[in-house]
């Protein structure tokens, strides 16, 4: 099963139709991919506060040390793989409730894999953090 983003993102009805139709020993595929997109978001923002910085109104730029950043990071990684964890087991857990019959958690996690993919491609503004930026495309 090829995994790509911009065919998610532009096409998906035919990746949300490869993911119905796999079977779950075929979806464990996408934990590198998830691996991998959730560390897009951390070293965008790391990066983007140890080297750019921001500036609050006219105030003076606000840089934050690397081993304070690393911290906060890591930490941001657990959370997004915890998330979208969880989030894919309450998918398996509504799955059965109403009725699906073809159901894993694999299968929930990998869903909310390929739903996140936006979102974690819009990680990318931390390179640059500027407040009204990311306030924008993040809406």
């Amino acid at each position: 099963m090829l995994i790509n983003p911009l065919t998610l993102i532009f096409n998906s009805q035919r990746q949300w139709q490869e993911l119905a139709s796999a079977p779950s020993s075929k979806l464990w595929a996408f934990i590198p991919y998830l691996l991998f997109m959730a560390l897009i978001p951390c070293v965008a923002w790391f990066y983007g506060t140890t080297e750019v910085g921001w500036t609050i109104g006219d105030g003076d730029l606000i840089r934050l040390t690397p081993e304070s950043a690393a911290y906060i990071a890591i930490a941001m990684y657990i959370a997004i793989l915890c998330c979208v964890s969880a989030i894919g087991y309450s998918v398996h857990w509504m799955a059965a409730t109403y009725g699906g019959s073809n159901s894993s958690v694999i299968k929930g996690i990998s869903l909310t894999a390929l739903t996140t993919t936006p979102f974690f491609l819009l990680g990318l503004t931390g390179f640059y953090p500027m407040f009204w930026v990311d306030f924008v495309l993040g809406i």
